[in-house]
């Protein structure tokens, strides 16, 4: 590998985030159709993770290669290494709510009393709604 090359894999998003913020910080400067689709994904995470590309393309009004341009813009070497950043989010908020409900089933079976488990369906209800909050995007809100 090439030292341009590592260089330019230090800057590649590695998770959602970064991702986020790195294509809100870009998106002014992007062209059209980039632009576009890089509002899709903001907006649509969860079709970019599942999606292929051509039901992507069609959904954001683009053509299949410019979600090939899109991941190059934003130093990925191709749609599918992109996408699976949109993947690793979907892992990382499913396992993070199965563990608060195994923590809640624990608690069950351990003889926790009633108040007891209820408030722990509070918190993880509190936790999964703060997690919708910090991750959601106020231009989502509003369209």
């Amino acid at each position: 590998m090439s030292l341009d090359r590592a260089t330019m894999d230090e800057r590649v998003p590695r998770d959602f985030e970064t991702l986020r913020t790195t294509i809100l910080e870009r998106r002014e400067s992007l062209p059209k159709r980039i632009a576009q689709i890089a509002a899709h994904a903001l907006d649509n995470p969860d079709d970019i993770a599942f999606g292929t590309a051509a039901s992507i393309a069609a959904s954001a009004g683009v053509q299949p290669s410019t979600l090939i341009r899109f991941a190059q813009q934003l130093g990925f070497d191709g749609f599918t290494s992109l996408q699976q950043v949109f993947r690793e989010r979907l892992r990382e908020r499913n396992s993070s709510y199965d563990e608060r409900l195994q923590a809640l089933r624990v608690k069950a079976e351990g003889g926790a009393g009633h108040r007891s488990i209820f408030d722990g369906f509070v918190a993880a209800a509190s936790t999964s709604l703060n997690d919708i909050s910090r991750t959601l995007d106020d231009a989502h809100l509003e369209a």
